[in-house]
């Protein structure tokens, strides 16, 4: 699942949890890959590192081809 975030201007605890409540739902039908991040949103990702448990993409067109190619590289 590709999650365009471009017009997300910030995130708080109650949208990470949520965000990780829904990665989990989805982990047996595929994963959850960010696209577009915005500044305010990538830095919170950054802080809270939870970079290093979400896939992150450039844009939109990146995170399908890299998932069509078996893998996305992680921010």
């Amino acid at each position: 699942m590709v999650i365009d975030m471009r017009h997300v201007e910030r995130i708080d605890s109650s949208g990470i949890v949520a965000l990780l409540a829904a990665k989990r739902a989805v982990a047996s039908d595929g994963d959850m890959i960010f696209t577009s991040m915005t500044t305010p949103v990538a830095e919170i990702f950054h802080l809270t590192k939870i970079d290093h448990i979400f896939r992150v993409a450039e844009d939109a067109s990146t995170a399908v081809s890299e998932v069509t190619k078996g893998g996305v590289s992680f921010r």
